[in-house]
């Protein structure tokens, strides 16, 4: 995808949409273009592991922001696909440590937005689509640049998750599916997605499995790691899938992740 940069004429800073092919992001787009205020830019992290269906998302937007002249770039991150770069240092995502949002989606998005749409204005707004019902995370980062400004659109109308849904469905637009959107190995999922993610698509399961057994540089640490005493390694769920093993102990596990907010901040892990 071509970048291209906004044009300015009415002396207003650009508004960016950080753009995460999910729910709440696509329903934002929707109704910022809606209410005829379309945003300057569409910007969207691509960490090179995304699900196939967000890589649908983001092609779907991608054409149908150049049929209202809105441009849209997908950016990434300088170190590489996520995995690769995991793996080269023995290290993984975690939960306790989200540096892998920071490195693959906050980061390149800052980065392009210094170099491709700051220069010439005092100030860029992104606009994030956390929404109503996760309020509490509508928070601009400390380490946010000074001529970076935050909103939160779906805040301010009022549209929890549900309401983004039935926003999508009545818009009439032909969009793929559109579900959460962060990375296929992410560490906020539970033992059931993973299980999921090995069936659906095991070659990539297999590089995330590879990387988690690699990263020996802290070894207390497992891609699943919750926070609890009860980390359930790659190897262990593919196992278990594999020899067909009763998998109802690991329900009670997944209930207390679902109820967890993602808590990634910044450009969200799953908007």
């Amino acid at each position: 995808m071509q970048a291209m940069e906004p044009e300015h004429t009415n002396g207003n800073p650009p508004t960016v949409v950080s753009f995460g092919g999910g729910v709440n992001s696509v329903a934002m787009l929707l109704r910022l273009v809606d209410e005829g205020r379309p945003p300057d830019l569409v910007v969207a992290a691509d960490t090179g592991e995304e699900w196939a269906h967000t890589y649908r998302v983001f092609d779907h937007a991608a054409a149908w922001c150049r049929d209202r002249g809105i441009p849209f770039h997908a950016v990434q991150s300088e170190h590489g696909r996520l995995v690769d770069y995991y793996h080269d240092k023995r290290i993984i995502p975690t939960m306790r440590y989200r540096h892998c949002t920071d490195r693959f989606k906050i980061q390149p998005i800052l980065r392009h937005l210094r170099e491709r749409v700051l220069p010439g204005h005092a100030h860029v707004v992104e606009l994030l689509g956390i929404a109503s019902d996760e309020a509490h995370r509508a928070k601009a980062s400390p380490k946010n640049p000074t001529w970076l400004s935050v909103e939160f659109p779906l805040v301010r109308w009022g549209m929890d998750r549900r309401a983004c849904i039935r926003y999508i469905k009545a818009h009439g637009a032909d969009w793929p599916p559109v579900a959460k959107s962060g990375c296929q190995g992410c560490p906020f999922q539970g033992p059931r997605q993973f299980g999921a993610f090995y069936r659906a698509d095991p070659e990539n399961f297999a590089r995330w499995r590879a990387m988690e057994e690699n990263g020996r540089r802290f070894p207390e640490f497992t891609l699943t790691n919750t926070g609890t005493s009860r980390p359930y390694p790659l190897r262990r769920i593919q196992e278990a899938i594999d020899t067909q093993a009763d998998l109802s102990a690991w329900v009670e596990l997944d209930e207390v992740l679902d109820s967890r907010s993602p808590g990634c901040t910044g450009a969200a892990c799953f908007t």
